[in-house]
């Protein structure tokens, strides 16, 4: 005959074969604690638990990092200190709107680097070969001898720095500005608004920040 689930349970916690009663008791003890404990590491993970990650916004302090150049080299943000910002875009090889862009970013590096502001570019799939093969280290050092960059060109590590600055798509820029020892995220957003280079009006949108924190005159549109 079928036991009901009634039953079921309760052979599970008292059928014990002869068991004499009080190794019941001291079975029943030990469930208890092991419950007891068990709720006590459940709560400690759950205070332990971290928190959603969120990437950088506007006003955030910048944690120093360093990635790998294009030749070999590391670059970290701490080695800027001298200057007065950091103009970081996320590019790659093998995006359509990075090539529109690629002679705006070269223009922006030669422009604002002997006035403070120099341009990082970082790659988020330099790292990936196998999935990305034209966007690979060895195909940024090609690009980067090939159009003879002025300004560093390095590889995301799993895209580490990319999550951390909550970087979609690219080009994306992210102006990091000096306040004493320490760099400060004060904009982000997209180098024009005319991917084409075709409009007749255009906003510069970099260029107009850059030269708002120099405090030159802005660029007539």
């Amino acid at each position: 005959m079928k036991e009901n689930n009634e039953c079921m349970m309760r052979n599970y916690f008292w059928k014990f074969n002869g068991f004499p009663g009080w190794n019941r008791t001291r079975v029943l003890v030990y469930w208890g604690l092991a419950l007891v404990l068990g709720f006590n590491i459940s709560f400690i993970s759950i205070q332990n638990k971290p928190k959603a990650f969120q990437p950088y916004k506007i006003g955030d302090k910048i944690k120093d990092f360093g990635l790998t150049n294009y030749d070999g080299n590391t670059i970290r943000l701490s080695y800027f200190i001298k200057d007065k910002g950091v103009i970081l875009i996320f590019m790659r090889n093998t995006c359509e709107y990075c090539e529109a862009y690629e002679g705006r970013i070269m223009d922006l590096d030669k422009k604002y680097r002997k006035l403070g502001y120099k341009v990082w570019a970082i790659s988020p799939f330099g790292d990936n070969p196998k999935d990305h093969p034209l966007d690979d280290i060895p195909h940024m050092r090609a690009k980067a001898l090939h159009m003879g960059y002025t300004f560093p060109y390095c590889t995301d590590r799993n895209f580490e720095i990319t999550n951390i600055f909550g970087d979609q798509y690219t080009p994306m820029v992210y102006i990091l500005v000096r306040k004493k020892a320490d760099f400060y995220l004060e904009f982000i957003g997209d180098i024009d608004n005319d991917w084409t280079g075709q409009k007749a009006k255009k906003i510069k949108y970099v260029e107009k920040f850059v030269d708002s924190a120099l405090h030159l005159p802005l660029p007539k549109y």
